[in-house]
């Protein structure tokens, strides 16, 4: 593919999941742009940061030698700056939606010291599709250095956790799927600067969640906080993500 200005060729990988969301090549540490976040993955989606008070998503050093999402940092008190990565269906609104099929999730994170303890911000949203509310959704987030993976549908909702295992300012990477109605999500963390991730651990859990879809097709994918169906912000609880985010991936059929 091109993109830029100057129409620098850029070769991307065969795809292999419905969502894989890379930080282009030759992109520069600072500000986002637009065209620097790249879907790769099979699903025909618009990439976009949905932004609050003047947040901003920016660039910063990640694992495996690439660049990863930076977002808006902890604060006290006062205006608070929020921004979230949303990933929108376009032609097939049902691209994203996993139905009965087995699927998995993932992402590399990086939590910052402090990144809880605002009533707008109390918790750290990774990779979730649809809300609490809704008949279906599925998350991966992090409570207090605790990662969890819920996956709701019709039949019901499992929700794993690992318990208080992960330390700040250091990257993991954390994977959740469903294969039947067995929930596992899997931690490791990066090692040996930050190529080589090492499995901290597996937890499972068992139960029916069903057909995942969503009422409102057009529900976004979000990283690194909580969206609306619409796309926008929640302004009373975006749980904003206070750290780095990097290689958010979505398989549908393959997990």
């Amino acid at each position: 593919m091109t993109t830029g200005d100057d129409e620098v060729e850029v070769e991307m990988p065969t795809p292999t999941a419905d969502v894989d969301l890379r930080i282009e090549l030759g992109a520069n540490p600072g500000e986002l742009q637009r065209s620097s976040l790249v879907q790769v993955g099979r699903a025909d989606v618009e990439v976009a940061v949905a932004t609050l008070e003047g947040g901003k998503v920016l660039l910063a050093e990640g694992p495996l030698n690439e660049l990863s999402l930076r977002f808006p940092g902890f604060m006290v008190d006062g205006r608070y700056p929020r921004a979230v990565v949303r990933v929108t269906p376009l032609e097939n609104p049902n691209s994203l939606a996993p139905g009965e099929a087995d699927f998995s999730f993932g992402i590399d994170f990086r939590v910052d010291s402090v990144s809880t303890g605002h009533d707008v911000d109390n918790g750290d949203n990774m990779f979730q599709r649809g809300l609490a509310s809704d008949t279906s959704q599925l998350k991966l987030e992090l409570d207090d250095g605790d990662p969890s993976c819920r996956v709701a549908g019709p039949l019901g909702a499992v929700e794993v956790k690992f318990g208080d295992v992960v330390a700040p300012e250091r990257w993991y990477r954390v994977e959740c799927s469903r294969q039947g109605d067995v929930i596992t999500m899997t931690l490791a963390a990066y090692e040996g600067g930050l190529n080589v991730p090492v499995r901290v651990g597996v937890v499972t859990g068992q139960g029916e969640t069903g057909n995942l879809t969503w009422v409102k097709p057009e529900t976004p994918i979000s990283i690194g906080g909580k969206l609306a169906a619409n796309g926008a912000v929640i302004r009373s609880a975006t749980d904003q993500f206070n750290g780095q985010l990097a290689r958010p991936v979505l398989r549908i059929g393959d997990p």
